[in-house]
């Protein structure tokens, strides 16, 4: 018999109910309302076997015509699959494990996953019930785990903790993951116990350990404490690292340093002469680097000097090509149409894959203009949102009075960020807002107030997280909620914006969700939490959760205590009842051509 494969469609079915996509090759649309379950014992196989596709297809347009309202089934811009549950198995050889519990998911374009998670199981205890894993194919891997043992080493030395407080692994485009681990056992202490490690096709190479001497370095310097490392899709690394060793003192105990899986090398090192104007002026501090897909490496670094103070003591520069140049620097000359305007504090800023970068900065000087948001495209300076400026809607009068400092930028040289709003109606709960900035556009994506999508009446936004965004223009972001029947067990959700730009409902605590990806059986919990990583601005080397195919990594915990981890797929608007009747008509006229 010939057989009809119809994508199996992903629907929210009713209010607050969220069902998982299956993603398997027999895919049929099954549409499953709220108040009915169907068990795998009641599906009949012998009576799907003996019909006619033509059968087949009408009863499809009668279970879609049939549920037309938007109460009863509404198409949903979002699908989920379901990735991993606590209490599934654990790929730990030789032992009878399951997960427990997942943290910091990030993801990359081809939907790969690495991840934290806690594990349960007999032989489990505190000193091996953490490890890093990933996911590709539909198939989880063991990257590395608490209590195995550590290749290139002694035997008994083993994997203490990962990530070392600053969180998870860092996934690129071409399934590698870079991490940072603590370590334990023969001679092995805090002094030399940590490093970076690199996983790529199953093997796990040590790029970096503190204790390790800083090659370049004009006396016996060694790595000491190690920060977060970034890694971008060409397998290139970069990193701060506390020094020390003869002649290392609180003037040049700090180093910037570039790495892949074969070498280590020095970009700069506190003490070092800085690129500026000033003779004598040297990096005094560093924060922790990013790196974009040219191996460009971006720092914020404190100076000192003679001529250095408080209008002029800090800046970003990056390295391209073995040379490290000045970005912007507090006291630079701001670009608005006021001589003698120039920024007074810089405190972040994101980068992209083409060199743009974007950030928020404070300005003084004669001019009116006391913040915005500056989009440097290699070298050319440009004001892009300025405080003061007008809500972009009919609504008179309101004008943005500020800038969070965490901003996105992404590869199409758009601008993401939480800005704040002042004028006529402003009051302390409509005040906040997501905005979207590309070019001379400004957009507002969403302001607390507002109505939330996909909620019941009366409930709004109260305040937002910071937002993260694709290449294709989508916005990502956590917020809590306020208003009619929000109570502390479902004032939080996730929301994003389809390929469109309409905003959408992800998932929201209090909420139905089906865990169940197969498609004739569902497994509804409610929601007790969500998360998403949003450490990213742009093509900065840093954890990601949200590639350009509008998939985005969550964490889910539910109120019976167990939790799941999830891919949620923001996408465009399902065809409507009236479309699935055609092409089901379609169906219809070409089966019955068939001889």
């Amino acid at each position: 018999m010939e057989k009809y494969l119809v994508s199996f469609s992903v629907l929210r079915r009713g209010p607050r109910t969220f069902g998982s996509r299956l993603a398997s090759t027999g895919k049929v649309l099954y549409s499953q309302c709220p108040n009915h379950q169907r068990s795998e014992a009641s599906f009949r196989p012998s009576i799907w076997q003996s019909a006619t596709p033509r059968l087949i297809a009408m009863c499809l347009i009668a279970t879609v015509s049939t549920f037309t309202l938007p109460e009863q089934l509404e198409a949903q811009l979002v699908s989920y699959q379901t990735i991993l549950l606590t209490g599934d198995e654990a790929p730990t050889p030789g032992e009878n494990t399951s997960f427990r519990g997942f943290f910091n998911v990030v993801l990359n374009e081809t939907g790969q996953l690495a991840f934290n998670a806690t594990l349960a199981g007999a032989g489990v205890d505190r000193t091996n019930d953490f490890g890093i894993f990933g996911y590709s194919d539909g198939k989880v891997n063991l990257i590395a785990r608490a209590g195995d043992s550590v290749s290139g080493f002694e035997p008994d030395v083993t994997f203490s903790s990962f990530g070392g407080g600053f969180g998870g692994p860092v996934l690129n485009n071409q399934g590698q993951t870079a991490f940072l681990a603590t370590m334990i056992g023969t001679h092995l202490d805090t002094s030399n116990g940590s490093g970076f490690f690199l996983e790529s096709d199953g093997k796990l190479n040590l790029v970096a350990r503190s204790g390790d001497l800083v090659p370049g370095a004009k006396s016996s310097v060694n790595l000491g404490f190690l920060f977060p490392v970034v890694l971008n899709d060409l397998g290139q690394m970069a990193f701060l690292a506390g020094l020390t060793g003869a002649g290392v003192d609180s003037t040049d105990d700090r180093g910037i340093f570039f790495a892949t899986s074969e070498s280590v090398r020095f970009v700069t090192r506190s003490g070092d002469t800085a690129p500026v104007t000033e003779l004598g002026t040297t990096y005094d501090g560093f924060d922790v680097p990013t790196l974009n897909d040219l191996g460009q490496v971006t720092f914020r670094a404190s100076l000192a000097g003679s001529d250095v103070d408080f209008t002029n003591q800090q800046g970003f520069f990056v390295e391209t090509q073995d040379s490290v140049t000045s970005l912007v620097r507090w006291g630079d000359e701001a670009p608005t149409t006021v001589a003698g305007d120039r920024f007074s504090n810089i405190t972040r800023i994101a980068r992209n894959e083409f060199g743009q970068s974007a950030f928020h900065a404070f300005v003084n000087g004669p001019g009116e203009l006391s913040r915005g948001l500056f989009l440097d495209s290699n070298g050319s300076l440009d004001l892009l949102v300025r405080d003061g400026a007008p809500l972009p809607s009919a609504e008179s009068g309101v004008h943005i009075t500020g800038f969070s400092t965490n901003i996105a930028l992404n590869n199409v040289g758009r601008v993401v960020f939480k800005g704040f709003l002042a004028g006529a109606g402003v009051e302390t709960d409509n005040r906040k807002g997501i905005f979207s900035a590309f070019g001379d556009t400004l957009e507002l994506v969403a302001r607390t107030g507002d109505v939330a999508p996909d909620t019941e009446p009366g409930v709004y936004f109260s305040d937002f997280a910071t937002p993260v965004l694709n290449d294709t223009d989508q916005i990502a972001f956590l917020a809590h909620l306020s208003g009619t029947g929000v109570d502390n067990s479902n004032d939080r959700g996730i929301f994003a914006t389809d390929t469109a730009g309409n905003l959408r409902l992800v998932a929201r605590e209090g909420d139905l969700f089906d865990v169940n990806p197969e498609p004739f059986v569902t497994e509804y919990r409610t929601i007790s939490g969500v998360a998403f990583v949003n450490d990213s601005r742009g093509n900065d080397g840093r954890p990601r959760s949200f590639n350009n195919a509008g998939q985005l990594a969550l964490t889910i915990g539910f109120t019976d205590f167990t939790g799941g981890l999830f891919v949620a797929t923001i996408g465009v608007p399902e065809p409507t009842s009236s479309a699935l009747f055609g092409a089901g008509c379609f169906v219809l006229l070409c089966s019955g051509k068939r001889q």
